[in-house]
């Protein structure tokens, strides 16, 4: 009786000694569980990254791992790393079931300056009236779908463009980005909204509906607006109450953003999220960078400060420098107001000088360089200088006597005050206003004193 009862109690309170065995049996089946949990994620993550990875890669001899990609080993250097500006060529497409869905409905040259930690956009419209890859001239926005229409001679319609965008801007494509407007949108999505502060309200009511068929009217308010995918694509995509021009810049300024949005939400650190934006981008983005190059890129754009990231948009306005006209073939077009893309050039080659190039090309001065600093060669390298950043200069050989202070003579009227003010910042010079009748052709006299060689000194120092 005294053994049923010890039999009893033990029952009555759940207490026999063996019970550890079967804990520890079901301890190892958890851990088990928990590691075929993890494997069968891992091996998830890594097969939908490597096939979309496959999809939008433009099949780069580099080897990459999708597993190295998550990793945190270094990533390896750029092309255009090396010279500190590595230029990457965006476009934006319709995509399929877009009427017109391979034109380049955005083109838009992005530098980055490593090194200084600076960034410019450059957007491109597309009526600018370009060669073609069949030696014709046509829009530029054309190209993307010439080459697309004829892959195995061209290389592909990203291919094509980035000859195109070279020839027109004298700048090497590095590397390309193609997405479609559906990608756009579900990018922006997966990332949870991007915030835009509109500067103007926007109202469009000729917004084409989904199906291409009528209209959809869009409109959205002055102020800071957080935005869905659907909103973005159409605050990108408006331009019949605006014009292209202004819709670049609003594309210049969701690219910011989105910028923003993913170095906020630490993108390379969620799994989940990357595996997210890969399906998403497989479908809908095409691009000449490996992996291990898009995690470079990324290292390199989360330390840009957006007061870094220079917008420069090519326009008609009067101080830019494309005009309109039109062509037989083409109808409605873009070209540019020297004749040639030498300015165009010129504005691109010096995009992160101080304004310079963008204040060059608007105002279109001529500048003449007397050296009176009592060192020969001075007056012509500095027209060297300024001919670089875009100035139409040219050094007076003959003797000047030496002058202690550098001085700039205006003859323009005032007309061009930002390369007034550029001169004379850049050298330390005293500005001095002057009747157009005293010169016959010149916007600027700069007169280089000796304080000018203290000043090269300094600046070497």
């Amino acid at each position: 009786m005294a053994w049923t009862g010890r039999k009893s109690y033990a029952l009555a309170n759940n207490d026999f000694a063996p019970k550890s065995k079967p804990k520890r049996k079901i301890w190892k089946f958890v851990v088990l569980g928990i590691f075929l949990i993890i494997l069968g994620i891992g091996s998830w993550i890594g097969y939908s990254g490597w096939r979309a990875i496959k999809n939008i890669t433009a099949g780069s001899s580099k080897k990459t791992t999708f597993f190295k990609f998550l990793s945190n080993n270094k990533a390896e250097a750029l092309n255009g790393e090396s010279r500190d500006r590595i230029n990457i060529l965006f476009i934006g497409v319709g995509g399929a079931n877009h009427p017109g869905g391979t034109l380049a409905d955005t083109i838009m040259l992005m530098s980055i300056k490593p090194k200084e930690k600076k960034a410019a956009f450059l957007s491109i419209p597309r009526d600018l009236y370009a060669k073609q890859p069949d030696g014709s001239y046509g829009k530029i926005n054309a190209v993307h779908s010439y080459g697309e229409l004829y892959y195995k001679k061209t290389g592909g319609g990203p291919a094509a463009l980035a000859k195109v965008i070279t020839e027109v801007t004298g700048q090497p494509v590095d590397y390309y980005i193609r997405g479609d407007f559906s990608g756009f949108q579900k990018i922006v999505d997966t990332i949870g909204g991007v915030t835009v502060n509109v500067d103007k309200a926007l109202y469009d009511p000729y917004y084409p509906d989904e199906k291409m068929k009528g209209y959809a009217p869009f409109s959205i308010k002055k102020g800071t607006q957080n935005m869905t995918g659907a909103v973005a694509l159409k605050y990108a995509r408006s331009r019949e109450t605006t014009s292209d021009f202004d819709r670049a810049r609003r594309q210049q300024q969701l690219m910011v953003a989105i910028k923003d949005k993913t170095n906020s939400l630490g993108i390379l650190g969620n799994p989940k999220k990357i595996v997210d934006l890969i399906n998403v981008v497989g479908n809908h983005v095409y691009t000449s960078f490996t992996p291990d190059e898009l995690v470079r890129v990324f290292e390199i754009g989360k330390d840009i400060n957006n007061n870094n990231i220079k917008q420069v948009v090519l326009s008609n306005a009067p101080d830019s420098l494309l005009v309109s006209a039109t062509s037989p073939t083409a109808g409605y077009i873009l070209k540019p107001k020297s004749g040639d893309y030498s300015q165009v050039k010129l504005l691109a080659k010096n995009i992160f000088n101080d304004n310079a190039a963008t204040d060059t090309a608007k105002e279109n001065s001529t500048i003449e360089v007397q050296n009176a600093t009592g060192l020969s060669g001075q007056a012509s390298e500095v027209s060297k200088v300024l001919v670089g950043y875009g100035y139409k200069a040219s050094a007076y050989l003959q003797v000047v006597t030496p002058v202690s202070e550098t001085v700039l003579y205006d003859y323009s009227g005032s007309t061009k005050p930002k390369t007034a003010q550029f001169l004379t910042n850049k050298f330390n010079a005293r500005k001095i206003e002057k009747k157009s009748a005293d010169a016959s052709s010149t916007d600027f006299v700069l007169i280089l004193g000796t304080d000018y060689l203290d000043l090269i000194k300094s600046k070497n120092n």
